[in-house]
């Protein structure tokens, strides 16, 4: 019997979320949640004879931009699972339409991806451990005393499009985890850190600069304690990846940011953290 597609269904959540977390990407707790309430239609599971073996997430961010998260196949289909891939691959697509579609690949997977057209730019670093340091300066004040609309404008900065909808979401969710920086009145970035699989999660981390990045990062620790937390950041900032070796934290896997269509212009020096690789 041949390979069918359907729309994921709240029953096959846990099923899609030890696939993602068999690949060692440690989602946050309520990621899942956050997921298919983002957008729900862009949930594909595939099945052969009634039993999951793969799945596709997408999300249309707006009309001319869309992000493809978790492109899985059941772990004991690895190394036979490329037809699966490519029909989950056809379906996400024809859901996101003309839209120009951003996506964090595994390296083995980018060459699959290219053929397909995709464009390779750079890598995201996860980096993992504990975060010790000095407590965070007087300027760190919780994320849930900004207004959700400068919450907004300075994501949209460092984003393709606005995604009100996703931080919503996601703030309501990790509301405890959220940190913000203001600078003479001023938001100067923000994080949240949320707990995850293994420990904790950060992202999105955003600032202005390293410094106060590490600020953020140092507030973030202070609920994570001695457990370790994972952060991916852009390669193509390089003050990102020498603030976490300077906090001790460890490399372990990287992934590669491609794009369908084009690669949009983004402030990469203010991007220290990416929200997770199923959001961007």
């Amino acid at each position: 019997m041949g390979i069918t597609i359907r729309k994921v269904r709240e029953q096959d959540r846990e099923t899609l979320f030890s696939w993602v977390a068999a690949l060692g990407w440690n989602p946050g707790i309520k990621d899942g949640e956050c997921l298919m309430a983002t957008d729900p239609d862009g949930m594909f599971l595939a099945e052969q004879d009634g039993r999951p073996v793969g799945c596709a997430t997408g999300i249309a961010y707006d009309a001319a931009f869309g992000f493809v998260g978790a492109l899985v196949v059941d772990p004991a289909l690895r190394g036979k699972g490329h037809s699966v891939n490519l029909q989950l691959y056809r379906r996400i697509s024809e859901y996101m339409g003309a839209r120009n579609v951003g996506m964090d690949t595994m390296p083995s997977s980018r060459k699959f991806f290219a053929r397909t057209g995709n464009i390779s730019t750079y890598r995201h670093l996860r980096y993992e451990g504990p975060i010790a340091g000095p407590r965070p300066s007087n300027s760190i004040v919780p994320l849930s005393e900004i207004p959700f609309a400068d919450i907004c404008a300075y994501d949209a900065a460092c984003f393709p499009v606005r995604r009100e909808r996703f931080l919503r979401l996601w703030l309501d969710a990790y509301s405890a985890g959220g940190f913000a920086s203001l600078r003479h009145d001023r938001l100067a970035g923000f994080g949240l850190v949320r707990p995850a699989l293994r420990g904790f999660r950060i992202g999105p981390l955003l600032a202005d600069d390293a410094t106060v990045a590490e600020e953020l990062l140092q507030a973030m620790g202070t609920l994570s304690g001695q457990a370790s937390v994972a952060l991916d950041v852009p390669e193509a900032n390089a003050a990102s990846v020498a603030l976490a070796k300077r906090l001790g934290l460890d490399y372990a896997f990287d992934t590669v940011r491609m794009y369908s269509r084009a690669v949009p212009e983004l402030p990469l020096d203010r991007i220290f953290g990416i929200a997770s690789y199923e959001f961007g």
